[in-house]
């Protein structure tokens, strides 16, 4: 009798075992390209310094919706973590392999910064090293839920925003991989063009430069026009000047310079306690319009203008890297030329103590092919 119970109880288990076991085999189907959320954009805002707000735009692929993009958004410590709690509240499997943006509110880089989250990001096999990056005016979520006129789809639009191009050459645009080089190359830091909502649109308004992860300085435009034919940039955007002409009512002509092109050569002397940085740019271009009382079909006074805007262009190039000097901040990447010189170990605080006491001999030699609208007096 305890054999036949023995034995009913041994097929009851194994009956048992096996439903289990079939319930446990149950294979998940692939997602296909209609199930995939694929994320265009995503932006952080700051919280405080162990939380974030992690906002993602997600393209909708559907002819009949209103809205060509779905936000959302989650709070966590890091940005996988936001993540996760994200792929919850979407019907679609959500992934960044289509990545194309990166963004964070002002607030973000300065109080946290961007080392961590952007180190976090890089680690991800799924995340392009072209991705783009930019620091927003105001917050992440008013920028990326808000409306802009003749834009379907946000992911597409920020990407064009941001794509370098050379009316906002005036700052080197900046990728996920150029962030990472710059940071972990400890000899120059990066630069990050910083975004605003201007008449239902986007402009990039200046550059932000980043030391150790944060928003430490910016390069405004006319900065910027001056300073990117140091970053290799050989077609510059055109540029504004203004040079001393004392025949004018405020003692000051302006003039418009339409670069054609733009070569520049960096070489440093001396020794590392007082080095000395040779810059020596050689410009070609045209002027487009001057408000002076120069006649410009006279070849002498045409030359004395082109002097004049010669050494306004290094007076205020060297007034821009001693600004950067002062602050510790080495967005051109001098640090770089210091480390060749430099025998040992090199560490980020080496090459700030070298450049507090360099010297910048900056010369700059203009070639004015034509010139266009002359308003001032001949």
């Amino acid at each position: 009798m305890r054999k036949i119970r023995a034995s009913i109880q041994i097929i009851l288990c194994a009956a048992l075992l096996t439903g289990v076991g079939g319930c446990s085999k149950v294979q998940l189907e692939r997602p296909t390209l209609e199930d995939l959320g694929l994320i265009s954009v995503i932006g952080f805002d700051y919280l405080d310094d162990k939380h974030l707000k992690m906002f993602a735009a997600i393209p909708q692929s559907s002819q009949g919706k209103k809205n060509k993009t779905q936000i959302f958004n989650a709070t966590a410590s890091i940005p996988h973590q936001a993540l996760m709690r994200l792929s919850s509240m979407s019907e679609k499997t959500v992934t960044m392999a289509q990545m194309r943006v990166v963004l964070f509110s002002e607030a973000f880089a300065r109080k946290k910064g961007l080392k961590d989250t952007m180190i976090s990001l890089y680690r991800d096999p799924l995340i392009g090293d072209n991705v783009f990056i930019g620091i927003v005016e105001g917050t992440v979520e008013e920028l990326m839920n808000a409306r802009y006129k003749n834009t379907e789809e946000l992911g597409v639009f920020l990407n064009d925003v941001l794509h370098p191009r050379r009316e906002t050459s005036f700052q080197p645009h900046s990728t996920l991989h150029d962030f990472m080089f710059h940071t972990t190359a400890e000899t120059s830091d990066p630069v990050v063009p910083f975004l605003k909502r201007s008449e239902g649109s986007i402009q990039i308004a200046y550059g932000v430069i980043l030391k150790n992860g944060k928003m430490v300085d910016v390069l405004k435009q006319d900065e910027g026009k001056l300073i990117v034919p140091l970053f290799g940039i050989t077609q510059p955007p055109s540029i504004e000047l203004s040079i001393a002409d004392e025949k004018e009512p405020d003692g000051r002509a302006e003039a418009i310079i339409d670069y054609i092109s733009a070569k520049c050569r960096i070489t440093v002397s001396g020794d590392l306690q007082r080095p000395v940085f040779q810059i020596k740019m050689s410009m070609k271009g045209n002027l487009l319009a001057y408000t002076g009382s120069k006649d410009l079909e006279n070849p002498d006074q045409m030359n004395a203008v082109q002097e004049q805007l010669e050494k306004e262009m290094e007076k205020s190039l060297t007034k821009t890297l001693i600004r950067m000097q002062k602050k510790s901040l080495d967005p051109v990447g001098f640090g770089e030329y210091l480390r060749s010189k430099y025998d040992g170990k090199w560490s980020r605080e080496k090459g700030d103590d070298y450049l507090a006491n360099a010297v910048f001999n900056t010369r700059v030699a203009l070639k004015l092919i034509r010139y266009g609208t002359i308003s001032g007096k001949k």
